[in-house]
Parts: structure tokens; C-alpha cells; sequence
């Protein structure tokens, strides 16, 4: 089963995106986005997005539970996790330039632990909680890295995003595309309208992904995370999509 995110029509309906305050138990200094960046960032939703018809009510965000679709691009395949992707996962991801400015990806990068969280892709997938794609090349089949809509809720039609994309192929727009295709996914397959991600504010390279992408800056967690030893705040970055 492929998804060609290549292919899309404008959507016949929105909505104006919405700024919310983002509150997690925490005091967050929230950041208001002028009507001007609303209006770039709801351009550049409805461009990233095919809509065919009223959106679905599944009684979870995973329609068919039995298969992972691949999700193409002009350059990229993003494709379910192998187990024989562990010693690449491992590899990638425990490149300390790609690991440092990330909350969640452990560096050293323990042996097994790759192994471990491949196999946790296909029951939380059937779980319809999380979808995790590994970003190939389309000519080589090369592992470039790894998009993840994550924490995905049938009654609120949202999910958070995480990504981490090779240190050799930075700034070369793979990231996203592949961020891009997953969101199209997401919208048109899972009928999710309200996607969130954050990053560490020192990571401007994922800050800028989410800027292309369409999100809006909605709040700053004060000391959110310890990371590596160190308390640091957290960027809060939403999108609302048509239909929200």
C-alpha cells in the first residue's frame, strides 16, 4: 500500500488556524504570532494538504491497523522500520551532532536499544498511538533518518511530532519533505487536524523545519526538561489544520 504525497488538490474548506496557550503544569511564557504570520502559516497548511471530502471519524487514528502504508516524494521513501535498520538507527542517531541538540535521543547510544525500539513501531502502530517512518532514499534505499507522529488521540484528532534526519544530509530540505509528506499522511489518511512539536531553542535547525512546515510558536517551557544533566526550557510550536 503506497501514498503518493506528490499528488493533492487545494482544500475545499478551512479554518483559521488558532493560537492556543499551551499549558502542561508548567509556567510557559507564551508567544503571540501576529496576523500576518497566521496568515503565512495557514497559506502554507493548505498548501502542504490534499483533502477528499469530509474528514472520517474512525473510532481510532489507524483505519487499517494491519498495514503501515509507504508514503512517497519526489526524492524520499518513508517506509515502516526493519529490524536489520538497527545497526543505521544506531549509527545515525548516535552521531553526537545529531543526538546534543535533541531532548529524547540518548547519547552514547547503548547498544540493543535501536533493536528494541524498532519493535516497538508495529504494536503501537496497531495501537493506532504512534507511527514511525524511516526516511530512505528513493534511488538508493540510504536510511536518512526518522519522522514520528507520536501520543495520536481519536478524540482530540491529535498527535505530537518528533524527527531527526543524518548530520550529512542537514540543510539539504530532506527533513522537510519528509515532515511534509507525514503531515499530508496524517490529515488526508488519519483525519488528525492539530499537530504539536517542540525542541530545545539552541536546535534552530528543527525550529526551522517546523517554521516551513507551517507551525506557529504557541509557548516556551521554563527548565522543562533535564537534558544531559542540564535543565533547559522547550519551544512549543502548533499547527492546526483544515477542519479543526
Amino acid at each position: 500500500m503506497s501514498f503518493d504525497s506528490r499528488t493533492f488538490t487545494p482544500p475545499n474548506r478551512t479554518k483559521p488556524l488558532l493560537l492556543l496557550t499551551w499549558m502542561a503544569g508548567v509556567m510557559a511564557t507564551v508567544v503571540k504570532a501576529s496576523s500576518s504570520e497566521v496568515s503565512v502559516a495557514r497559506i502554507l497548511a493548505v498548501r502542504l494538504l490534499a483533502q477528499n471530502g469530509p474528514l472520517a471519524t474512525p473510532a481510532t487514528l489507524n483505519p487499517n491497523p494491519a498495514m503501515q502504508p509507504q508514503l512517497r516524494t519526489s526524492r524520499l521513501v518513508l517506509r515502516p522500520f526493519d529490524p536489520d535498520d538497527a545497526d543505521d538507527v544506531q549509527r545515525i542517531a548516535g552521531d553526537v551532532r545529531v543526538a546534543e541538540p535533541t531532548a529524547h535521543v540518548p547519547h552514547p547510544y547503548p547498544d540493543g536499544v535501536a533493536s528494541e525500539w524498532i519493535a516497538s513501531h508495529a504494536p503501537a502502530f496497531r495501537a493506532g498511538t504512534d507511527v514511525i517512518y524511516a526516511v530512505t532514499s528513493a534511488d538508493t534505499g540510504e536510511l536518512l533518518g526518522a519522522v514520528q507522529l507520536a501520543h495520536m488521540s481519536a478524540l482530540h484528532r491529535r498527535a505530537e511530532l518528533g524527527y531527526w534526519v543524518a548530520f550529512a544530509h542537514w540543510s539539504s530540505g530532506i527533513c522537510s519533505e519528509a515532515v511534509g509528506a507525514v503531515i499530508r499522511y496524517a490529515h488526508n489518511e488519519l483525519s488528525i487536524s492539530r499537530i504539536v512539536c517542540s525542541c530545545l531553542p539552541r536546535n534552530t535547525g528543527s525550529e526551522r523545519v517546523m517554521q516551513k512546515a507551517g507551525f506557529l510558536p504557541e509557548g516556551r517551557l521554563v527548565k522543562h526538561v533535564n537534558h544531559r544533566g542540564v535543565f533547559e526550557d522547550m519551544l512549543i510550536y502548533g499547527l492546526s489544520l483544515p477542519g479543526r
